[in-house]
């Protein structure tokens, strides 16, 4: 997964990213395993998903369907 944010952890971090969901959100463990300098600023992080639950797969795999149909 791809995250651009402002700053960006050092390569092999490991942190919990939440999703925010309408009336929830996920927690996933993720590890850091790249990150990419844009403009003369670190602020692209490539991470690893360590255990994706079965509600994140879920929405992927929707996603992925909703694509085929268009």
């Amino acid at each position: 997964m791809c995250i651009r944010s402002g700053i960006c952890l050092p390569c092999d971090s490991k942190f919990n990213l939440q999703i925010p969901l309408k009336n929830s959100h996920l927690e996933i463990p993720v590890k850091v395993r790249r990150v990419e300098k844009t403009d003369g600023f670190y602020d692209t992080m490539g991470v690893e998903l360590l255990k994706p639950t079965k509600k994140y797969l879920k929405i992927v795999n929707s996603f992925k369907i909703a694509l085929k149909t268009v």
